[in-house]
């Protein structure tokens, strides 16, 4: 198969909790029992006791604990190690202690309302990993990290290949209660481009890869090949960073002026589904229907909505988009980003050639989280994994946010976010929707719900890929954080 590094840790390691795709329920990870003191504000975490990690070391094969379980919570809400270097360290906020109160247990307090935060464990990248290793070895010292997940690391050639065998101390069962993995080993293979990949897949070289929509739409038809579509929490985002554009009125003549119909059917070739500000496949929030008929997505209103665009310019001082400059970063030199800021760009030039939009792209990830972190961006365009429940969504939109990377700031959205903590079921929907209304007035966040694919030979069955949860009924089975394979290959 063939992914990016950064399922190298998909393999090798493992999250605290897990998550339901299909209900967004919590279900056991390494902590394998949770009880709820107080919602929101305490509770007991009791690790699973037979988890070890990998007999090498730092680790030397001893139990997987309590300190362990207290450093990755306090690491990941950067209350240890480094400031401003986690993504997603602010779901992890009201955090007043985290205690080990024995090998096995942990108590977990917070000085405000938090509901979210065991769903922040449960999130695909929170991936664990020894209390020993900030200390031992550089991050991506990959084949020197001892394993608690499915498989152990056996070779890596960084851009290459990495290879895995099964873990057989890995503890965790599959939706049945049956042993995993499924399997004896997995190679991961990188390539320089797509296309690269693609010729390998169809030279069966490859027995599973990540393919865009045109391969997709080509493999369909394929002999002895099975794409599985899997809907989940993917946004293709356009943002525009509002330090340097505090004028509503250019953030909402900016949206008015794109035609997501274009974008959709053209870069996503129709797999994708329609989005407000908040991906459509959380409960609560705006559906395909309501998105429809907005600006920039109804292709019934484009003339009036390029008018109305043109007219908020006016006022704004920027008449036709005059003195207007977008210099864009992508986060990927190829792919769904880098495709989405191209015809941006030429669809600009085609309705308002007065503004100037310019594309860029980093040299490598941690130059555009570099770039992200320290508002160094006019706008981005960018692929969001949001985390596995919709209250970790929307705290996307709350002041000084880890990822709020449109530097917005509006006193009656961080009221909203900061109540919503405390909610659930009706009143949360409730809350959630007073919410969207205002973000669809004053946000800069325009996206599509992105469908993602996953082709596969026909000899693998029955591919499990819940690391990357949908939250959609028609992914009942997609239930397991990594490749399961149900028949022999």
């Amino acid at each position: 198969m063939t992914q990016g590094s950064s399922d190298l840790f998909s393999h090798i390691s493992e999250r605290l909790l897990r998550i339901d795709p299909s209900t967004l329920e919590l279900q056991p990870g390494l902590i394998s029992e949770w009880e709820e003191i107080e919602a929101g504000m305490e509770y007991v975490l009791h690790i699973h006791p037979e988890a070890v990690w990998e007999n090498k070391a730092p680790t030397n094969g001893r139990a997987f604990d309590a300190e362990d379980v207290v450093w990755n919570i306090l690491y990941a809400g950067e209350y240890e190690g480094p400031e401003h270097t986690a993504q997603r360290a602010s779901w992890y906020f009201g955090i007043e202690n985290a205690e080990a109160v024995d090998d096995k247990t942990v108590r977990l307090t917070l000085s405000e309302p938090n509901g979210p935060v065991l769903a922040a464990m449960a999130d695909h990248r929170q991936h664990m990993v020894p209390k020993e290793v900030p200390e031992s070895y550089g991050w991506d010292n990959y084949p020197n990290f001892p394993a608690i997940g499915p498989f152990r690391m056996t070779s890596y050639d960084p851009g290459t290949v990495g290879t895995f065998e099964r873990n057989p101390d890995y503890v965790l069962t599959g939706a049945n209660g049956d042993a995993l993995p499924y399997f004896d080993g997995v190679e991961l293979n990188w390539f320089g481009d797509n296309a690269s990949a693609y010729a390998a897949f169809l030279t069966d070289q490859l027995d599973v890869m990540p393919v865009t929509p045109s391969d997709a739409k080509d493999l369909d038809d394929e002999s002895g090949v099975t794409v599985y579509r899997l809907p989940f929490r993917g946004t293709q985002l356009q943002v525009l960073n509002t330090e340097r554009y505090a004028d509503v009125r250019v953030r909402k003549a900016f949206h008015n002026l794109l035609d997501y119909q274009d974008i959709g059917e053209n870069v996503h070739l129709g797999d994708y589904k329609w989005s407000g500000k908040i991906n459509q496949q959380y409960p609560y929030v705006m559906k395909e229907d309501e998105v429809r008929v907005l600006p920039g997505f109804n292709p019934d209103t484009r003339e009036a909505d390029v008018a109305e665009a043109f007219k908020l310019l006016d006022a704004a001082g920027f008449p036709e988009g005059a003195g207007l400059v977008f210099n864009n970063v992508s986060s990927a030199t190829t792919g769904n980003a880098f495709d989405w800021q191209i015809r941006i760009q030429g669809q600009l030039a085609q309705v308002a050639p007065a503004i100037e939009y310019n594309t860029n792209t980093p040299t490598d990830g941690p130059s555009f989280q570099r770039a992200l972190l320290a508002g160094e961006h006019d706008c981005i365009t960018h692929q969001s994994y949001d985390g596995p429940e919709t209250r970790l969504a929307i705290q996307a939109f709350a002041t000084g946010h880890s990822r709020n990377w449109s530097k917005y700031s509006n006193p009656t959205v961080d009221e909203l976010v900061a109540r919503s903590m405390a909610e659930s079921g009706e009143q949360l929907g409730e809350t959630i929707a007073e919410l969207e209304a205002i973000l669809m007035e004053d946000h800069p966040w325009f996206g599509l719900g992105i469908v993602p694919a996953l082709a596969a030979r026909d000899r693998v069955q029955g591919i499990d890929r819940g690391g990357w949860e949908g939250a959609s009924g028609n992914d009942s089975k997609i239930v397991s954080q990594y490749y399961w394979f149900t028949e022999d290959a």
